[in-house]
């Protein structure tokens, strides 16, 4: 061993011996890979972070209960550094997919996490795929480097969506589209704003055909809090989709080496069979994406085939935690979501009506859906550090009126958290863009224009800067400003953080004199 190498791993044991009994975040990482670790421990110690580095040994879940128990039971966190190579992954027996999918065994993370049996994670643990010690600085310094980043744009209220055709029946499919309408209407706060890519050649929603992974590229690369997709896949790619003659690609492994986000880097989901495949011995496209320089900052995915059904509650147990719980963690928003695809709230109305779906289009025996939940619990991975801190924007009160007259003024009030910029639109309701506008023709241009128009659905804007405390503005509303619900959407930009709010309001129309 070199001295530089040397000297880096008796800094790493300096860093980790401290306070023993406090850890709470485990490292697993062989010798080769602990010197990438270093600017990686010292930003978290800085954090506040008590942090153990152990090699992997031949039973890493016995070593992970064992480190529970000499930090006084405080670890919360698992970062496994390395790929199945430097990291063996555990596997359990696939029962439910086997219909679909010839494993017969799931590879998985969520074992080392569960520290009681139940099968649902107890600690957040995410895995940094690294084949290389240079890839796993690189993965490091990236995690590192997001953390500080000092860019307070607006993408930290973005989410943008991506998804394909259904095809599991015109009924089903039909359902499923009315729940994802009434799921982004009532559960998305109003703060946030969100795109959608639909693969779907009737929807308002479709980027031209030829141009849809071009499209579905660039809502990678313009930054996010978060992109997610929805759909089939398999490690190589997500669908394709049909429009006339032509078969069209939506993303796949052609497509990785364009990902290069030039704002905040996403934490990307895809919610969709074996894009997560990262025991074959070569990388799967979860794995490639978040590999790129400027990739996303972590990926969630599934390690096999997974069902709709399962899919679509995850999809929204994780929404919950990112929109509802704030989960301060990737690895936490990940656990949570799990942690609920077994137990959900009680109350939860949404749950209630997906079980119902699933009744009626998928599988008739709550014990049989209870059982490809569970197999959903060891399926989904996240490929990132599950300490990563979710750079969410602060909640912003907005006081404005429950309705407004079209021409009239729209007069707007608050409490600013710190001086900066602060800028308020008008923006048509998620649920009224799902059924207009609508193309006249079937060309490049036309698509293009309706998908531009549904996705970008701002009436108006006004901007001021404001001190620390309250403030006041008006927005002037357009004279023909159609009749209807709209979303008062603000969001304001200091030197060190944002903040967000927003209120759904009617606009009514003007009497005539």
């Amino acid at each position: 061993m070199s001295t530089m190498r040397s000297l880096a791993v008796l800094f790493i044991l300096a860093l980790s011996a401290s306070t023993t009994q406090a850890q709470d975040v485990l490292v697993l990482a062989s010798k080769e890979f602990q010197p990438a670790l270093k600017g990686w421990l010292q930003h978290r110690k800085a954090q506040g972070h008590e942090i153990a580095v152990r090699a992997p040994t031949d039973d890493i879940r016995a070593l992970v209960r064992e480190v529970h128990e000499e930090s006084g039971q405080k670890l919360r966190f698992v970062l496994l550094l390395g790929d199945v190579q430097h990291v063996p992954c555990a596997y359990v027996p696939a029962v439910i997919i086997r219909q679909w999918d010839r494993a017969t065994r799931i590879a998985t993370d969520n074992p080392y996490a569960d520290l009681d049996d139940d099968e649902m994670p107890d600690l957040a643990i995410g895995r940094l795929p690294a084949d290389s010690v240079e890839e796993a600085r690189s993965m490091l310094e990236r995690v590192v480097a997001f953390e500080q980043n000092a860019d307070l744009g607006s993408w930290r209220r973005k989410l943008n969506i991506i998804t394909g055709t259904g095809g599991y029946g015109q009924m089903a499919d039909l359902a499923l589209e009315m729940l994802a309408r009434q799921f982004l209407k009532d559960h998305i706060p109003p703060a946030y704003e969100v795109t959608l890519t639909y693969a779907k050649p009737d929807s308002p929603f479709c980027a031209p055909p030829a141009e849809f992974a071009d499209t579905v590229i660039e809502r990678i690369n313009e930054g996010a809090l978060v992109v997610a997709y929805v759909g089939h896949g398999n490690s190589e790619t997500v669908d394709t989709f049909l429009h006339g003659p032509k078969r069209y690609p939506i993303f796949n492994l052609d497509h990785v080496e364009s990902v290069a986000t030039r704002k905040g880097p996403p934490l990307m989901v895809f919610v969709a069979c074996s894009t997560g495949k990262y025991d074959t011995g070569r990388d799967c496209l979860a794995e490639l994406v978040l590999k790129q320089p400027r990739g996303p900052i972590g990926v969630i995915a599934s390690s096999r085939v997974s069902t709709p059904y399962s899919n679509g509650i995850l999809a929204k147990e994780v929404m919950d935690q990112l929109f509802i719980a704030r989960a301060p963690t990737a690895g936490e928003l990940l656990m949570q979501a799990k942690r609920r695809l077994m137990e959900p709230r009680e109350g939860d109305k949404q749950r209630e009506l997906l079980e119902k779906m699933a009744g009626s289009f998928y599988e008739k025996s709550a014990q049989k859906r209870a059982d490809d939940r569970a197999e959903h619990l060891h399926l989904y991975q996240l490929f990132g550090d599950p300490c990563m801190r979710i750079p969410y924007p602060e909640p912003l009160e907005l006081e404005i009126p429950d309705q407004v007259v079209a021409g009239r003024g729209l007069r707007f009030a608050g409490r600013a958290p710190f001086p900066g910029t602060l800028e308020l639109e008008l923006v048509a309701a998620r649920d009224i863009a799902f059924t207009r506008p609508r193309r006249k023709k079937q060309t490049d241009e036309d698509f293009r224009r309706v998908y531009d128009a549904a996705n970008n659905r701002t009436v108006a804007r006004t901007a001021l800067r404001v001190e620390a405390g309250a403030f006041e503005g008006m927005l002037q509303v357009p004279e023909d400003l159609a009749p209807g619900t709209y979303i008062a959407r603000i969001f304001a930009a200091g030197k060190k953080s944002t903040a967000v709010g927003g209120k759904r309001i009617k606009v009514v129309e003007k009497k005539k004199e």
